[in-house]
């Protein structure tokens, strides 16, 4: 599953039990309800990269 949002998105592909690929916004603006959970994925964002250096944004899928 392939989406912008952790809580949402992510979540809904790891408990669906499929492989989940986050990606970066293609648009700046959100909606109001959407920026609620980009406000809570910032704190959530930063947690999971304490935990787990070695995740990194990649331009495609074969890198």
């Amino acid at each position: 599953m392939v989406g912008d949002q952790l809580i949402t998105d992510m979540h809904a592909g790891n408990v669906a039990g499929v492989r989940t690929i986050l990606v970066k916004p293609i648009i700046d603006s959100d909606a109001w309800n959407t920026s609620i959970n980009r406000f809570f994925e910032k704190y959530m964002m930063q947690q999971l990269l304490k935990k787990n250096t070695d995740l990194t944004w990649r331009e495609d899928l074969n890198d």
